[in-house]
């Protein structure tokens, strides 16, 4: 079990810092529930940008349904989530090859 130090300041006016214990499945948890919603804003995003008549973008939809799907159905297994981190960050390479954007946010 992992754990959190969080700093806060008594009535003194002194640091004072606060160490807690972090339930893996709890933590585990908000990882899927962050992919989950990174996952579901960059399918409104391709679809606001799709291509008329690309298989490339009609394959790339797919491919991230499937993969909400599977992160949905992570959240009540425990299974191992890196792949779906690397599948989120593989199809987004693909919807934002334009941006000029690079920084990872994934938690994976």
């Amino acid at each position: 079990m992992h754990t959190e130090l969080i700093e806060t300041i008594n009535e003194v006016g002194e640091k004072r810092y606060i160490e807690f214990p972090i339930n893996n499945y709890n933590s585990r948890r908000e990882k899927l529930q962050i992919l989950l919603k990174k996952s579901q804003s960059l399918l409104t995003f391709g679809l606001k940008s799709k291509k008329i008549d690309d298989d490339d973008d009609e394959y790339m939809s797919y491919e991230l349904v499937n993969l909400i799907e599977r992160v949905r159905m992570s959240l009540y297994r425990n299974d191992d989530i890196t792949p779906l981190f690397a599948q989120y960050e593989e199809i987004k390479r693909y919807y934002k090859k334009g941006s000029m954007s690079t920084v990872n946010l994934s938690m994976g």
